[in-house]
């Protein structure tokens, strides 16, 4: 390809500036139609944004959002009206759109900037035709306009629109100021409310209640108040409830909106509309009460060998003497706990680990039923006895004795050797057994005191046991005499120590009648006769039994009536 001469070379460096004039022209599009939209985005969306903020009342939280979220479609709407458009400068691609402009130059502009530009791709062709050829192309787009490849007019609709768009939001943040004002200040997270012709004053704000109290949501209205005011209760589970509320009797050009609550279990947010006017949110926080685990351990009295029991049953039944410790573990600090029984002053349990553990013991001596009273220490809130827990004293129950032998009342002479037998028991142990034993005369006057002798000693407090005992009654007793009668029985003693001393269990009492010889002799008769009188009476009673067995089988073997059959001969 020859050098070209200086005018040619001129026309070759208008053709780039054109090219690039005409890049530069479409950047320049570009940024006005995305500025175009990006006003009217701004412009809809500050309406919008004011209006949602204005009429939900939008907490910060919903305002950071909204903000990011105007962000969001501003950053989209820029993207595809601007960012993604722009390319950098290829003039290969700029001659395509000039050629689709003009379809008479049939590829010679993009022809000549491919060859022009890379001489190189012109390698193998004949540099005369080359030559020819770019001096064609340069005289072909000589009298053309590469910049209308983009059109300025396409935007007017778009810059008629965007400019409106801007002019509204300045003309309404012109006239509503205030309005203007106040938006700014709360999207920089100012708690500022807009103007309205009715004026809300909250006179509870946020309400911490105890849990199964009322609360009183009150508001005070002035400037435009209707008659009437909408409570919006928005829980934290559940759909909203709205509650009319009727206003009060006015008072200094102000009227008061109050609700009292039914009980409250659940925490909740709450706001008033009244009028044109939307307070903002308050939140009602109802407390429950501590969360109470406990435990009880009863330490049974040392003679007893049992270990301490522990349960967290609360109502209990415990054995006199016992000592019992409650322990009662809080999930929140107390401020104070205490046990207030049913009768008597309240008792103040201890309190340790940081007011979570509370503890009391005592050792009571009788009945009684009882609760819990308790401050918490977060918020001060008292908690009454609402269950109440019994406590029953068992006594420690004698031991029982049995006399096994003899078995009845008895008559004897001076001379008697009495056998006795018996068995014995106890809950916790045995300690001894006794005898018992005292005289009356004919008369029934007491002639010989109760007196006690020792049967035997129990070793490794056993519960269960028993003895035998021979009583020499000449020995014991040698002033006996005919017509006495000798009152005795086993007594034992059990291991209990403390008030009440050892439980002492008696057996029944046997008695004894002492007969002379002669007495006795007569009356062993008598009782051997009186006894063969009812041996006689039982064989009596036998044989009748047997010959009525006897009569009912010789019925059964009778023939039948009506048959010639004759009766053996015996």
């Amino acid at each position: 390809m020859s050098q070209p001469d200086a005018a040619t070379g001129a026309l070759h460096a208008g053709v780039r500036r054109r090219l690039s004039g005409a890049w530069r022209r479409e950047r320049r599009f570009l940024a006005t139609r995305g500025v175009c939209y990006l006003l009217m985005a701004a412009a809809a969306l500050i309406l919008l944004d004011v209006a949602l903020d204005w009429s939900l009342d939008l907490a910060m939280g919903w305002r950071t959002v909204l903000v990011l979220a105007n962000i969001v479609l501003v950053g989209g709407i820029l993207y595809q009206t601007w960012w993604r458009g722009v390319r950098r400068f290829d003039p290969v691609r700029v001659a395509l759109q000039v050629e689709r402009l003009y379809p008479q130059l049939k590829s010679l502009l993009v022809s000549y900037v491919q060859l022009h530009t890379a001489p190189s791709e012109s390698a193998g062709m004949s540099p005369s035709l080359v030559a020819a050829m770019c001096r064609q192309a340069v005289e072909q787009a000589q009298p053309l306009d590469f910049g209308k490849i983009v059109r300025f007019r396409t935007l007017k609709k778009i810059a008629v629109y965007s400019v409106a768009a801007a002019a509204v939001v300045l003309a309404a943040g012109y006239l509503r100021s205030d309005v203007a004002g106040i938006f700014l200040k709360r999207l920089m997270g100012a708690q500022v409310g807009y103007p309205t012709r009715t004026t809300v004053q909250m006179l509870r704000g946020d309400v911490l209640v105890q849990q199964g109290r009322t609360a009183t949501l009150a508001a005070q209205a002035s400037g435009e108040v209707p008659d009437d005011a909408t409570l919006i209760i928005r829980p934290l589970d559940g759909e909203n409830e709205t509650i009319i509320v009727p206003a009060g009797a006015e008072r200094d050009s102000k009227r008061e909106f109050s609700y009292r609550t039914r009980e409250l279990y659940g925490s909740f947010h709450y706001r008033y509309r009244i009028g044109d006017a939307l307070s903002r949110e308050y939140f009602v926080k109802v407390v429950p009460p501590p969360h109470l685990e406990m435990k009880v351990w009863v330490t049974l009295p040392a003679y007893t060998r049992q270990p301490a029991l522990e349960t967290e049953l609360l109502s209990l039944q415990v054995l006199a003497g016992s000592r019992i410790t409650w322990q009662v573990v809080s999930d929140r600090p107390l401020a104070s706990i205490e046990m207030v029984p049913d009768t008597g002053a309240p008792a103040a349990m201890t309190l340790a680990d940081k007011a979570l553990v509370a503890k009391a013991d005592m050792t009571p001596d009788k009945n009684f039923s009882y609760g819990f009273r308790l401050v918490d220490k977060d918020y001060g809130f008292a908690y009454t006895p609402e269950v109440r827990y019994t406590i029953q004293i068992v006594p420690d129950n004698p031991p029982t004795v049995v006399l096994t032998q003899p078995t009845e009342d008895e008559k004897a002479t001076a001379r008697k050797d009495v056998n006795m037998a018996f068995t014995c028991r106890d809950d916790f142990g045995l300690i001894e057994a006794r005898l018992v034993y005292a005289v009356e005369g004919k008369d029934g006057k007491t002639t010989v005191a109760e007196k006690t002798q020792r049967i035997s000693v129990f070793k490794d407090n056993d519960k269960e046991s028993g003895g035998s005992l021979v009583w020499k009654l000449d020995e014991a007793l040698p002033a006996l005499k005919a017509g006495d009668i000798v009152r005795y029985c086993v007594e034992v003693q059990d291991n209990r120590q403390g008030a009440g001393g050892p439980g002492i269990g008696r057996s029944d009492m046997r008695r004894l009648t002492i007969l002379s010889p002669d007495e006795y002799l007569r009356w062993v008769l008598d009782e051997r006769q009186r006894l063969v009188r009812a041996i006689q009476g039982v064989h009596k009673e036998e044989t009748v039994a047997v010959d009525a067995v006897k009569g009912l089988g010789g019925a059964t073997s009778q023939p039948a009536s009506g048959t010639n059959a004759q009766p053996k001969r015996p």
